[in-house]
C-alpha cells in the first residue's frame, strides 16, 4: 500500500499528505473513504454543478452538495498536520 501511495503521489494531480500519530485522532479518519464527484464545466468555463461529495455508510449513502460544504478545504493545523511539500519522492 505505501508503494501504491507513493507511486500515486508522483502524479501531478494527487497530494499525499501524512498526519503522524502524535497528532491526535484527525476528523478525516470519522468519516472513512468518500469520493469527490466534478462535473465538466459549462461552454463558458463555469462549473455546471457544484462539486459533490459521496460518503457511503452502514446506513445509506450520503451526497454533500452544497458548494461551501462540499469544495472548502479547511487550513491544516499543527494538529492536523503540515502543509504540502513541494518535493516529490523519488521514482523506485
Amino acid at each position: 500500500m505505501i508503494l501504491d501511495s507513493l507511486a500515486a503521489a508522483a502524479l501531478p494531480n494527487v497530494t499525499l499528505r501524512v498526519v503522524p500519530f502524535s497528532a491526535g485522532l484527525h476528523h478525516g479518519v470519522m468519516s472513512g473513504p468518500f469520493v469527490i464527484l466534478r462535473f465538466p464545466p459549462n461552454g463558458d468555463g463555469r462549473d455546471s454543478e457544484p462539486a459533490t461529495i459521496y460518503i457511503d455508510g452502514f446506513t445509506g449513502a450520503l451526497y454533500l452538495d452544497k458548494p461551501a460544504k462540499s469544495t472548502d478545504t479547511p487550513t491544516p493545523s499543527p494538529a492536523s498536520g503540515t502543509p504540502p511539500s513541494t518535493k516529490r519522492p523519488p521514482p523506485t
